[in-house]
Formats: structure tokens, sequence, C-alpha cells
């Protein structure tokens, strides 16, 4: 599981009950166990911003938080037990052996071993679930180090999710290798399969944004531009082949937004500042406001069930106001619904 946007100290994991008849959804969102929290004043239970969470085969949970939001700088992964004590800490800052200066992403493999990335130090590294340096290795090429996102893909095989930067002149945005990184086994997906998703507003920022996505197994993921405008990308390995296609979901449209004329988006002259009231839109052409914008967010995407995926949406309306919900998704690509949660702000808290 991996958290984005939120911030505080409080970490929860949810449980979800499901059933869906006809597209309609009936979701119950329990909280389960609270990791930390203001009250608490130890150390290991205090966060600034989760940025990732797994778990190994005990239960065991496992939390990359930052040392400080400029930046989100991670040099550290927290280990807590099923019930939430505090266990250990992985890591620590410099750039010796097991130390981290900017943890990037990490996972657990299925033999319990954790996978992590430094992007400043340019070094996987590999640990036991007990805090052991097992072995590290520099990433050398292009390749191997413009990332965003580490999972396992199966056994001794891992997947990276690679940064759009038009400089690194990277064609895929997904590659498989081997646990020993010495061999790139194949790579899929392309800008063009997510890009249809990304809101037209914020379009020309796809290339230095990360894609929220999760997997199925190894033959089918689930993606989605975090500037989300109502399209996920659903991916399947055919025969050897990864085939995409756009499913259309939920998303909350403009309201009380005429939108900027079609000339003016994809010639990029118009603006986007914040005030107090919310996000304004504004053309560089005609001077002309054109008002509010509703932003939604892809928070995050996770297997669901073992047959389904979850694509969380936050989404702010004005500065105050916001609805977080979540869309639901077959195995097979259907879009199966979608529902709002309710009191939502007891759960999270956000901030921007």
């Amino acid at each position: 599981m991996q958290l984005n946007r939120i911030s505080g100290f409080i970490f929860f994991i949810l449980s979800l009950n499901f059933s869906a008849v006809s597209q309609t959804l009936n979701l119950k969102v329990n909280k389960v166990l609270t990791i930390g929290g203001p009250e608490i004043e130890k150390e290991g239970y205090l966060f600034i911003a989760p940025q990732e969470a797994f778990t190994d085969s005990s239960g065991n949970i496992y939390v990359r938080d930052v040392v400080t939001t400029m930046g989100f700088h991670s040099q550290s992964i927290k280990k807590f037990d099923a019930n939430g004590k505090y266990l250990l800490t992985i890591g620590k800052k410099g750039r010796g052996p097991g130390e981290f200066l900017r943890i990037l992403s990490f996972c657990i493999n299925q033999n319990n071993e954790i996978l992590t990335y430094d992007e400043i130090n340019r070094r996987y590294s590999i640990f036991s679930t007990g805090g052991k340096l097992l072995r590290n290795f520099r990433a050398t090429k292009r390749g191997y180090f413009s990332l965003h996102a580490l999972r396992t893909f199966s056994t001794n095989k891992f997947l990276i999710a690679h940064e759009q930067i038009p400089e690194y002149k990277i064609n895929n945005v997904f590659t498989v290798f081997k646990s020993d990184m010495k061999k790139i086994l194949f790579s899929f997906g392309t800008k063009k399969d997510f890009q249809n998703n990304t809101d037209p507003l914020f379009e020309e920022i796809f290339y230095y944004e990360k894609i929220p996505f999760a997997l199925l197994d190894t033959t089918k993921l689930l993606g989605s531009h975090i500037y989300y405008n109502g399209c996920a990308t659903f991916m399947e390995n055919k025969d050897g082949k990864w085939i995409s296609k756009e499913i259309k979901a939920h998303r909350c449209r403009y309201t009380n937004v005429d939108r900027i004329p079609e000339k003016y988006v994809k010639s990029g002259n118009y603006s986007a500042y914040k005030n107090p009231g919310g996000l304004i839109i504004s053309s560089g052409y005609n001077g002309k406001v054109y008002g509010y914008l509703i932003r939604n967010f892809t928070a995050g995407i996770f297997p669901f069930q073992k047959d389904k995926f979850i694509q969380f949406i936050l989404i702010l309306i004005k500065k105050g106001e916001y609805e977080f919900g979540f869309n639901l998704f077959s195995d097979s690509g259907e879009f199966l619904g979608y529902q709002k949660i309710k009191n939502y702000t007891d759960i999270f808290n956000i901030s921007f």
C-alpha cells in the first residue's frame, strides 16, 4: 500500500467490505489500526508525511516517511508489528553501506527481503526484515535510476516505474529486471498509454509527474495520471504483448468554471495561480478570469480482493471543501462504480 499527499502523524490501515450489483457499490470503510498520533511522543511513532507502506508475510508493517516536506527526503524505514508497536528503524542518513540520503521507493519481495533505491547515492540496497544489510549495487545506467516507484513483480524479479523526463529518453513507462539488476527482462507501456487520462490543463507537466499504478499478478496493471481526468489505463499481457485500453470512470466535473478555449490550452497561454479562495484560471490571451477549477487527484491505486483494482480519488473543490472517494475496477478492466467516503475528514488530515 502506498500513501500520498497525507500530512500529520497518524497512519491508518483500512479494511473494506465490497459487493457490487449493476455497478452499485456497497463499500464500508473500517478503521482497523492507528499507528502514532500527536499524543505519542516517542520518536519511532512520529510521522511527517508517510509515502509508502508495505507488509511482510508475518504481517509486520514497514513505513517510508520523510524527514522534511521540502523535497520529501526519506532516510529510513520504520518497522511496526501487526498491532502497530514500533520495532526498529532500518537505515540512517549517510553515504555508506546501509545508509541513505533520499530513498525514492522501496518494496518487499516474496523472500521477505526489503529492496530500496536511494536516488542521491544511486544505489539499490537489500535488507533483511531484521534490518541487516544483505547486499547493495550501484545504478549505473539511465534505465536503472530514472524511476519513481519500485515494486515486486514476481519471484526474483522486480518492476521499475520510470519518471517521464524527456532528457532521459526512456521510451517505456515500466521495466522488469532480474533481482540482481544485471539484466533487463522486458519493458512495456508508453507515455501515450497514459496521456489520455491527464487533465488537459495539466498536460504540460505530464513528463514531470509520477503515474500511480498497481499490479494484479504479473499480467495486469491499472494506472492513471496523478491529475486525473476521469479515465484510467488498464494494461494486460496477452501472449507476451502488453495491450492497453482506456477506461472511463467517475470524476467530479467543473462547476462554476467556463472552460478555457481549446486554443489557449494547447498553446499554453493561460496561467494558474492560487489565492485564498481556490485555484483561479485566467487566459494569457485576453486576461479574462475564468473562475475556480475543481481539481481531481489520483491519491493511490491498489490491488483489491485479488481480482479488483481500487483507485482513491481526492477532489479539491475550493479551499476547505474536499471530496474523497474511490473507483472500483474488475481484473478485466471494467469500471464497477464509484463511492464517496463520508466523514473522511475523521480519517485523513489532508493539507495542500
